[in-house]
């Protein structure tokens, strides 16, 4: 089995930067000027993000957020104004190569082929899905592990369903999710008004009894889902990181992104 440790060790000795790629630094917005040394990659921030990211709140220390509401909350170990190291820069492009060139090789860009693999709708009854989870890769012992993903993220165009990008978990719900390219690698998760329940590190509402909360299967879980973290294969206006599910359909159209679809043959093609 594959650890966390053993993966990053991984692709930072196995792999070298690409030539051709689009470097994600230049891809991700970021506050200009920088911060005391002190507060780069020491102390976490968060910010709240409206519904499917339209709308951005001020990045804060993270002690300072206030009672729970359902909204989307980024993570950082990174005073907003730390800019990225070119090492950091260059871990951010390879980590988004890696886990493409992975997806390729497994055949993923191919629906079928994916939910054969054991991905299947995050919400059986939901009608329409973005997010296909793997079970057996969300209770495995793995994380950013591009061999193990715990989420596909599958858009419906005209053309079909269009692999977009992965989406990884951390191990455990109480686990932080380690920046591996520290201010590009943002995590989030997703804050509750209500108590929530996990299962197979998967979040639903808990039901409320005239006994209080009960949980019908798993734990209760608080307020809080475990972080995740998104790798985009398409040209997100925020960066190959970036947390907002809003994609236009300019966005879609364009397809996977052209540098990377320069590293080899197109996905899915013989």
């Amino acid at each position: 089995m594959v650890t966390r440790t053993q993966t990053f060790v991984f692709w930072m000795l196995a792999a070298t930067a690409a030539v051709g790629v689009a470097p994600v630094a230049a891809q991700t917005q970021g506050a200009a000027g920088h911060a005391p040394e002190a507060n780069c990659g020491k102390e976490y921030f968060a910010r709240d993000l409206a519904y499917r990211g339209t709308e951005r709140g001020q990045w804060l220390p993270e002690s300072t957020l206030t009672a729970p509401e359902y909204r989307i909350i980024e993570v950082s170990r990174y005073h907003p104004n730390c800019p990225p190291t070119p090492q950091q820069i260059a871990a951010a492009d390879e980590f988004v190569v890696q886990t493409f060139l992975t997806a390729r090789q497994k055949g993923w860009f191919d629906f079928e082929k994916a939910t054969k693999d054991g991905f299947a709708p995050h919400k059986p009854d939901a009608t329409v899905s973005i997010h296909f989870v793997n079970t057996a890769n969300s209770l495995d012992d793995r994380m950013l592990d591009p061999e193990h993903p715990e989420y596909l993220m599958f858009y419906d165009t005209p053309e079909g369903m269009l692999l977009v990008g992965v989406m990884y978990f951390v191990r455990t719900p109480e686990e932080r999710g380690p920046q591996i390219a520290g201010p590009l690698t943002v995590w989030h998760y997703h804050q509750y008004a209500d108590p929530a329940c996990i299962h197979e590190m998967q979040m639903s509402s808990a039901k409320e009894t005239a006994n209080g909360i009960r949980c019908e299967q798993g734990k209760f879980a608080g307020y809080q889902s475990p972080e995740m973290l998104h790798v985009w294969f398409v040209d997100h206006p925020d960066g190959a990181y970036a947390t907002s599910m809003g994609l236009t359909w300019d966005i879609l159209q364009g397809g996977i992104r052209k540098d990377l679809l320069a590293l080899g043959d197109e996905p899915g093609s013989k």
